[in-house]
């Protein structure tokens, strides 16, 4: 039992020393880990620096170092890519992207620089004129990349170029679709952004439909006044677009002072364009005066009808919508000289005829007086024999 007990104390000794052997190991393996895991990015901090300094081959030989030191870190490949890709060998900047990737798989950065490099190559292809490379490329980008931007703006300026407007516009709504599943560790250059605008202006130009020609190349313009938008904005804004040239037209006109030529053309306007804010001003502006116009033909016809209280009201109304207008203040104010004249006219008529009413009255009195007063001095035995008088001579 007791060389069991022996035994028994034996075994666990031997298994302490190796777990201890083991953590030392490990520990000293960690540690020398860390250290070379600290030189290589030590390495390519440094290498980093110079590379935004333009010092390329400094910088290469730095992230050389660096991964020399701890192949297994993805970052000094990447930049690695970068300088290569800056000389046009896309196969060796391939090669490093790949490496990177292989250390960190799921970093949408490098895949998004493979995407880059594949497109660098693709336009390489269509100078040469091979155009189904092209097309293998960028889609091999959307297999890695499922809204990678730059990818397909490509493709839509290639189907501009071969005038199917309605393939650029599906590859540009694809891209609108895939925009929302952009991490937010990658951003592409606005000018991408406003280029994508600029073909969907393009191809709605080219299919007629001028109002989205004109919305979509004026947020790309907003975008990034960029020289590639500056020269189709200047196609889509120009006499070739029925918007602007009878916009030009109506203005003329309206200048001209022909509002019924600018009515019709401004209409026009707004039914190729609804957003025109110039047409709807200046409709807007004819409506307002029509209005006033009406107004005034209005007050005229109850000034000549001597309703001079209505008449003024409504020339205040317009003044007030207009006080530029200041001719209807002349109106306004010979109205109020009429409208006293007729009131002493009236009140001086009230006086007359209240005056021969008096006169008559009294003329009255006074026949009344004078036949009582007759009455009065003559007896009534003489009226009698005068009557009787009369009575015979008449017989």
């Amino acid at each position: 039992m007791n060389k069991k007990n022996g035994t028994l104390l034996r075994v666990p000794a031997k298994c302490a020393a190796t777990l201890i052997f083991a953590f030392l190991f490990l520990f000293s393996f960690y540690g020398e880990a860390l250290a070379v895991r600290a030189q290589a990015e030590r390495l390519t901090e440094e290498g980093i620096k110079l590379f935004q300094l333009g010092k390329y081959s400094e910088a290469e030989t730095k992230f050389s170092s660096a991964i020399g030191e701890d192949g297994s870190y993805a970052t000094s490949y990447y930049y690695m890519a970068q300088i290569y890709e800056q000389r046009n060998n896309h196969d060796e900047a391939l090669s490093y992207i790949k490496k990177a990737l292989s250390n960190v798989p799921h970093e949408e950065l490098y895949k998004s620089y493979v995407c880059e490099i594949n497109n660098n190559m693709a336009i390489e292809a269509i100078k040469n004129n091979n155009i189904d490379r092209a097309y293998k490329l960028y889609y091999s980008n959307l297999e890695t990349l499922p809204y990678h931007l730059p990818t397909y703006n490509r493709l839509a300026a290639l189907s501009i170029k071969k005038g199917d407007y309605n393939d650029a516009l599906m590859q540009c709504n694809k891209a609108l679709e895939k925009a929302s599943s952009i991490p937010p560790t990658i951003r592409f250059d606005s000018n991408e952004q406003a280029m994508l605008h600029t073909h969907m202006a393009i191809c709605f130009f080219e299919l007629k439909n001028y109002s989205r020609a004109i919305n979509e190349i004026e947020v790309a313009k907003n975008t990034k006044d960029s020289s590639y938008v500056q020269k189709y904005y200047k196609k889509i804004m120009s006499d070739d677009n029925p918007v602007v040239s009878e916009l030009k037209k109506a203005e003329a006109a309206f200048e001209a002072g022909d509002m019924k030529v600018a009515r019709a053309g401004y209409e026009k306007v707004i039914s190729l364009y609804p957003n025109s804010k110039t047409a709807v001003e200046k409709l807007s502006i004819m409506d307002k005066q029509v209005r006033i116009e009406d107004m005034v033909t209005e007050a005229d016809k109850l000034a000549a009808n001597n309703q001079i209280e209505e008449a003024i009201e409504k020339y205040n109304q317009v003044l007030s919508v207009d006080p530029t207008r200041v001719v209807l203040k002349d109106k306004i104010k010979e109205l109020k000289t009429k409208a006293e004249q007729i009131q002493k006219q009236a009140a001086a008529s009230i006086r007359g005829k209240s005056t021969a009413k008096t006169d008559s009255v009294d003329i009255d009195a006074k026949l009344r007086q004078l036949i009582e007063k007759s009455q009065t001095n003559v007896n009534p035995d003489q009226v009698y024999e005068i009557d009787r008088k009369s009575t015979r001579l008449n017989s």
